[in-house]
């Protein structure tokens, strides 16, 4: 067994007590935006069994899985297993922040969590692991592995704004504290590894900039150290945005979320280069992406994490995608983890 946990948010959006919380807070709110109150944020697509499958089948060594939710719990989840605490929101965040539907409050908040190892990969319930993989995928010499690539802003859309705002917000904070030349100065051997590829002509390109226009990133399981949580969370500096962005009930602009204190590990040098292209693919679930189901079914993919991205405006093409899902995954992890209770409902015995 590692050292390392995983820390995975969940919600189940067909629970009653849930929806009619989330309708009330929906209609009072006033200048969220629009998107992040979307009931597609919040759908599930039915892999949640399948995630708990896969760590169990590809990544046994985890230390302790914490399942961060509002109080609900997955019927078919074997919550005495001795690997998984089941964290409620109320445990990790004031009640006065209570409840939320922003993912952005609950994760600016995860360090908080009892028992948390100082390494840990932080997991949405769209991620899971696609392919066995070990300890020192994550972290090598007690260090995440990462990537300080450079990235430039794009804001091409006006669905885009809430998002953007937030990137803007985390690197402001960055350069507040760090000075872009002399963290390239200090990392010359992680700015500029061979490692990155062809994703290296980025940083050379932007090499002459004075301050950080953000970092590439990838919508995937994020390794982080819990230190780094706790020293931002103890800057008095920082500490009101981190609260501001533990009030609002929806995702808002001029916020924060986790990827801050990934950018802060980034402009530390505390982290490990690692080629972006060998963590894992995101991709729009579709029911049509042959690309998506075949990295799935592969037994021997070289796509170690893949994460599936909700983008369906109608209900009956989500509805079949998800089908074709389950299908596949099945097939792949059709067997029941220790981390299931041994008797089922029917309904999800057939699932």
């Amino acid at each position: 067994m590692s050292d390392i946990d995983f820390v995975v948010l969940w919600v189940d959006s067909n629970d009653p007590s849930w929806l009619k919380s989330y309708s009330h807070y929906k209609n009072i709110s006033i200048g969220a935006d629009k998107n992040s109150q979307n009931p597609a944020r919040f759908r599930d697509m039915g892999m949640f069994r399948y995630w708990f499958r896969s760590v169990e089948k590809y990544a046994p060594w985890v230390r302790k899985i914490h399942l961060v939710t509002c109080g609900q719990v997955p019927e078919w989840l074997n919550v005495n297993h001795h690997k998984i605490n089941v964290v409620k929101h109320s445990d990790i965040m004031d009640e006065a922040c209570l409840p939320t539907f922003s993912s952005r409050a609950i994760e600016v908040n995860i360090h908080k969590i009892k028992g948390l190892s100082e390494k840990f990969v932080f997991f949405n319930d769209d991620m899971m692991l696609n392919s066995k993989i070990d300890p020192e995928f994550y972290f090598k010499n007690d260090l995440p592995n990462d990537f300080m690539i450079d990235s430039r802003l794009s804001p091409t859309s006006i669905e885009h704004i809430v998002f953007n705002s937030t990137i803007i917000a985390n690197t402001s904070v960055i350069n507040t504290f760090f000075n872009r030349r002399l963290v390239i100065k200090s990392n010359v051997k992680k700015y500029y590894s061979h490692i990155y590829g062809r994703y290296l002509l980025k940083n050379i390109k932007l090499k002459q900039n004075k301050s950080f226009d953000g970092f590439l990133g990838k919508h995937l399981p994020q390794p982080f150290l819990k230190s780094t949580f706790e020293e931002i969370w103890s800057m008095k500096e920082i500490t009101d945005l981190l609260n501001r962005t533990s009030r609002f009930k929806f995702r808002e602009g001029c916020c924060v979320n986790q990827y801050l204190f990934r950018y802060w590990q980034l402009a530390k040098g505390m982290f490990n280069p690692c080629n972006p292209k060998e963590m894992g693919v995101c991709y729009h679930l579709s029911g049509n992406d042959k690309q998506l189901f075949n990295a799935i079914a592969d037994l021997k993919s070289n796509k170690p994490q893949i994460c599936l991205n909700d983008c369906f405006s109608d209900d009956d093409a989500f509805h079949h995608a998800c089908d074709k899902l389950a299908n596949t995954l099945n097939m792949k992890l059709g067997a029941r983890s220790s981390f299931e209770i041994a008797a089922m409902p029917a309904a999800d015995a057939a699932a």
